[in-house]
Parts: C-alpha cells; structure tokens; sequence
C-alpha cells in the first residue's frame, strides 16, 4: 500500500474514532426531538455573580454544544436595569430580595448538596425572570442542566460530588406523583403550571385513600405523594420516606367587588370533587347559610378554580367557597374573605421518597405549590 493510500486510511480512522468519541460525549446533539429547545428558545440571557462567571462559562458552552441553544453570559450587580433583558440568573443567597424582582420561580442549591471547599461558598440561588413562556421554559430548562450531577453541577462545583443527592440530567424527565382525589382539585392548576414552566410531565395517579396508602408501600415505584393526614388518615410516614414540604390550604368566601344588579338569589359555586373537604373545614366556621346550602345540595360545580372566580366576575351577586393552595393566582376584582376554620390542620405534605431520581425537581415543586410565586400576584384586598 502506497504511503498516500495509508495515511488516507489513517485519516479515515480517525475520523470514525473521533466522531465515535464525539457521540459517545454527547449522544443527543443532532437528534429530533433534542432540536426543540433550540427552536424555541434559540437564545437564552444569563447572568450570574462575578465569582461565578467563570464556571457559568463552562457550563453554558457545554449546554450550547450539546442542544444548540445561544446562552448570552453577563456579570454584575442583580439589582442593576440589566437585569431586565436576562431569562435566568444565579447568585448567591441574600444576594437580592425575591420580591424586588419580577420572578416566576427561585429556588436553591440545598446548602447539605454543597462542600464548604477552599473558597466558602455560600448557597446558589437560581431565579427565573418573568418573560415570554418559551423563554421562561428554556430558562427552566437550563437551570435543571446546571443543577444535573452529571452536568452543570460538576462544573459549577468541582470542589464537591452531589452524591446522588441531585437529579441526573434527564431532557424529558417523568417522576410519579400520587394525589388524593379531594385533593387533586385543589392543585391540578398549580401542577399543571410547574408542569408547563419546567417542560415536564408527572406521571400522576389519582385515587382515594386506600390508594394512596398502598402506593406508600411502594416506595421504590412512587417519587411523591401528596397527603392530607386530617382527611385521609394514613400509616406514620417511615423508613423510606421524607416530608420535603408542608402545604397549608386556604379556604375563603369569594364574591366580586362590583355590585350586582339583579334580584335572583346569589348562587353559591365550588370546584367540583371539593364539597366533602369543604364540608369537613367549615364545621365550626359560623357559615351556617352556606353549609346549608352544601349539605342540601343547593349549589354549582365547576371544573376549575379559574372557572369559580370567572363565573363569579361575569355574574356580580354569586359567592364561592374555594380551598386554595398558597401559590394560586387570582382573578382581578375579586374579594376575599378568609374563612377561619383551618387554623389547627397540619396541613397538605409533600412526601418523597428516598429511592426518587428526581430529589431535586420535586424540592422545587415543593417550593411551587407552598407559594414561592405568591409575589407574582398581589390583592390589595385579599386577606392573607
């Protein structure tokens, strides 16, 4: 073989062995269905805490290799107008008052996730910035790609392994979530809405108390569970389990601020699937008409939460009895009155199981539904 002819070989084999290498290294650049985040958010702006720029910069040029997405990297204090043109930004703690800034969601490396090391850090905060939706999802998404122990974590932190205590990199990740049926109301638009915001999808299982008891028997199966230990008496969580976060449930009277000018009787409306709950939290609330009008079955059912407080803006005069989640958004023109019934409940847990892949995404959930957005819509004449 002519020495042409072997160092065309050569070049040949090197070729494989490197694009081999190249897909081994990042097995999803090129494909299908990994081409989405770029196509709708093909440019992200991040910015991060001077000290951290440098290790931002490694993990956004991975994130822009593997996934084709433009991540624009700037420094600098996060109170200063910059920050307007920015989707993402990571700080540290204390670094900016959550409520001086336009937040979807913040949220925090858990400080048990970090190592002292030899520079001291203190805890990482992310926070997503109020933007378009797509934005907001892509935002969503490289935050999950930083905190990945496979991914940007090790380059955000090389002095410390996560130890599994933080989520794999998962493009579409699934967990399973387990939900009361009397609760499931009560939180479907908070669900849905993590949902849309991190570009995930619950494998959710909605079932009575029987269920949910027996699928806490599968631990190794279920990633999350949603319990209300007052209305649905369940075993003591054990071995196997943690409470990642207390929920405490709002009920109030909803009518609208506006006076009706008709003469028909108010009608009373609720979320269907909630009037037993309902029933069980008003017992010593003094709401005696009301109940009444429960317990004789005097009443419209809705499908959502968003439908009681749109029936009660279109039709001035009618009242609504809505058990809420802390994190819940609100009509404008509404007013509410807090119904003082749940002050002794122990309120909804978020329970997560030990043998979870998805530790980290579910401690945001947590954070979601226990009102970490709470900011993003305030009542002046809504009662806390």
């Amino acid at each position: 073989m002519s020495r042409e002819n072997r160092m065309l070989v050569m070049f040949v084999v090197g070729m494989v062995v490197l694009f081999t290498v190249f897909r081994i290294q990042f097995p999803n650049l090129g494909r299908v269905d990994e081409l989405r985040p770029a196509e709708r958010t093909p440019l992200l702006r991040v910015r991060g805490e001077p000290e951290l720029l440098e290790r931002l910069e490694k993990a956004s040029r991975s994130y822009e290799l593997e996934f084709g997405v433009r991540i624009l990297l700037g420094g600098g204090d996060m109170q200063s107008p910059e920050v307007t043109g920015a989707h993402l930004w990571v700080g540290w703690e204390g670094a900016v008052d959550p409520r001086s800034e336009p937040l979807v969601h913040r949220f925090s490396v858990p400080k048990k996730m970090q190592s002292p090391g030899p520079e001291d850090f203190p805890t990482i905060v992310i926070g997503i910035l109020e933007s378009d939706l797509t934005y907001q999802q892509g935002a969503a998404r490289f935050a999950r790609y930083l905190l990945a122990e496979d991914r940007g974590f090790p380059l955000i932190h090389p002095e410390v392994s996560a130890g599994g205590r933080l989520d794999a990199w998962q493009a579409e990740p699934e967990p399973s979530l387990v939900v009361p049926d009397r609760l499931y109301p009560v939180f479907r638009d908070s669900l849905e809405a993590f949902e849309a915001l991190e570009g995930i999808r619950f494998r959710l299982v909605v079932g009575n108390c029987a269920l949910v008891a027996w699928k806490m028997g599968e631990q190794e199966r279920v990633d999350g569970l949603l319990v209300d230990p007052t209305s649905c008496p369940l075993p003591a969580i054990g071995k196997g389990w943690r409470i990642q976060e207390r929920l405490p449930l709002r009920l109030s009277l909803l009518s609208s601020m506006l006076e009706s000018e008709e003469t028909k009787p108010a009608e009373l409306v609720l979320v269907r699937g909630t009037r037993s709950s309902i029933l069980e939290m008003t017992a010593d609330s003094g709401l005696a008409d009301w109940r009444g009008r429960l317990e004789e079955g005097r009443f419209i059912e809705v499908n959502r939460m968003r439908d009681v407080q749109r029936k009660i803006a279109n039709e001035p005069g009618n009242r609504g009895l809505i058990l809420s989640p802390p994190a819940m958004e609100w009509t404008a023109g509404l007013r509410r009155d807090p119904v003082d019934s749940l002050s002794k409940r122990p309120g909804v847990q978020l329970v997560v199981s030990d043998s979870s892949l998805h530790p980290h995404l579910l401690a945001r959930l947590g954070k979601w539904l226990a009102g970490d957005r709470g900011h993003l819509t305030p009542l002046s004449n809504a009662a806390p």
